[in-house]
């Protein structure tokens, strides 16, 4: 039912028809007659009530509140609007050793001309002055690079103007976007938090700054994600990273299979040499491939767990292996070399994947498009948003996570998918042709971008936005094309350039731009 304000008129006459009623006297129509100049004063009073009233009942509500009643509102529910946040820079100044530079030293960044200042006194080693300035102003304008400039604002003796951003120690942000913040709100009142449930951890993800929006999935395995180890592409300078038996390890550049170089594994004494990392988790399934080779007599095997998990052929052509293992005993996965002393096998491009990793969490996160180009956040960001999943940042106490740990808990980017949309058959005025075309793909990349995966058991059915099919991008071109008294015959939509899908659905943290238009017919 909706709330309707009485006009002045009515509330007039019904404030003099009141008096009347109540002095059984009916008041002269004379415009200074006492009961009805007392009747206009309490219809303008009984006027700004109902306006009041109305206000305050929009204020009460996340959907139509001002930023101060959705503050309030949001305080209610824990979930706060995130302020700005102000640039920290690692700059290098060059200067005499032993010059001091002392704390709110005031330089100005050359590409932005916003002021910094210097957090803390230094003192210049090997004629270089390392010091850490904040942006004066919190926002994303006092974001910097690496190898940008600031000038210092008063000289100092022994030490040049010119400083040179050697790090980004925070990113700067601007204070969160009101609509941002009101879905956030919102969401949290349509789910139902608590004992570490999949709303606590969207919300715990959104709540760090810089990131936009979170996708949790329980049991869900991250889409390519790959274990994060040293060396396995052997492109690492050195062969640290590997531990060795019997075994004299090399980085070699001749023909390698990918990239630069690649690891040889040669034996010392005897007939076998090995080389390790432990790399697996108990308990978690991974699909492991790569390359391996001979030198014509020694062969090359892959073993876990002392387990032999594939064998090759003493060629000397590079030979693909993949197999899947569950991890077990103290996780490492071993390199083989079988032959004689001298002798050698070759590995390069070797690539360990989950495949399934039960009782595990998966937060994918989008970052702040403003400062995140495609919303693909930074690894600084994913371990932030891991460090307001596992802690509140407020008390510093642990989450309760019901048995999660941080070893099973994934933290991955969003995937960005293209979409490919060919528009057939457009008939728009010719002089009108450019704007159209520049607005329709406008409204689509705007729309696929706001297409989000569904999670199931977490989103209303009602808020399932991740189908991208013909019928609903055609609604959206032919929207734009009508304000141009246009039309066109159909569209083609795919994940590939000239290959069309009637219906495409996003994945577990997969979101979708436009990658390409084309026009037919």
């Amino acid at each position: 039912m909706s709330f309707s304000i009485p006009t002045f008129q009515d509330l007039k006459d019904l404030a003099l028809s009141a008096y009347e009623t109540a002095l059984s006297v009916t008041a002269p129509i004379a415009a200074k007659a006492f009961l009805r100049v007392l009747s206009v004063t309490e219809g303008a009073l009984a006027t700004g009530l109902y306006k009041y009233a109305a206000d305050q009942t929009k204020e009460n509500l996340a959907t139509t509140a001002s930023i101060t009643g959705l503050r309030r509102i949001g305080g209610n529910v824990d979930v706060n609007q995130i302020d700005a946040i102000a640039a920290q820079l690692e700059i290098t100044l060059p200067a005499l050793t032993d010059t001091v530079i002392p704390i709110n030293t005031a330089f100005i960044g050359d590409a932005n001309g916003l002021r910094y200042l210097s957090d803390a006194e230094v003192t210049a080693v090997d004629d270089v002055a390392t010091i850490e300035v904040t942006c004066v102003e919190a926002g994303i304008d006092g974001n910097l690079v690496v190898d940008d400039t600031l000038t210092i604002l008063v000289p100092i003796d022994d030490a040049e103007q010119s400083a040179t951003v050697t790090d980004v120690l925070v990113t700067g942000l601007d204070i969160e976007d009101t609509e941002d913040y009101r879905r956030r709100v919102l969401t949290e009142q349509q789910t139902v938090g608590g004992g570490s449930n999949l709303a606590d951890f969207r919300t715990w993800a959104e709540q760090t700054p810089g990131a936009y929006r979170a996708f949790p999935y329980a049991g869900d395995t991250p889409t390519g994600s790959s274990v994060d180890f040293i060396d396995l592409d052997m492109e690492e300078d050195g062969t640290a990273a590997w531990g060795v038996s019997n075994a004299l390890l090399t980085k070699e550049t001749s023909d390698p299979y990918e990239g630069l170089q690649f690891l040889r594994s040669e034996v010392d004494t005897g007939t076998d040499a090995w080389a390790w990392q432990v790399i697996l988790t108990v308990g978690v399934e991974y699909t492991i491939r790569g390359v391996a080779r001979g030198d014509g007599t020694a062969h090359p095997e892959i073993y876990h767990n002392s387990v032999q998990q594939w064998q090759g052929t003493t060629s000397t052509d590079w030979q693909e292996f993949e197999f899947t293992v569950t991890g077990e005993g103290d996780g490492t996965l071993t390199l083989g070399t079988y032959g004689g002393a001298g002798q050698y096998c070759d590995f390069d491009n070797i690539e360990v994947v989950i495949t399934e990793y039960p009782g595990h969490v998966t937060v994918y996160v989008e970052g702040d498009d403003d400062v995140y180009e495609d919303g693909i956040p930074s690894q600084d960001l994913l371990d932030d948003v891991r460090a307001y999943l596992n802690y509140d940042q407020e008390t510093g106490k642990a989450r309760p996570t019901l048995g999660l740990t941080d070893e099973n808990l994934f933290v991955e980017p969003i995937i960005r998918t293209g979409i490919y949309i060919e528009i057939r058959g457009v008939d728009v005025d010719a002089e009108l042709l450019a704007q159209a075309k520049t607005d329709i793909e406008a409204d689509v990349d705007a729309y696929l971008r706001n297409a989000t995966p569904y999670i199931q058991g977490l989103d209303a059915p009602s808020s399932q936005a991740d189908q991208i099919t013909d019928p609903l991008l055609s609604r959206v071109i032919q929207d734009v094309l009508l304000a141009y008294g246009g039309t066109c015959n159909g569209i083609g939509i795919g994940i590939e350039s000239g290959v069309f899908l009637t219906a495409y659905s996003l994945g577990p943290g997969e979101l979708a731009y436009a990658e390409a238009f084309s026009y037919v017919g």
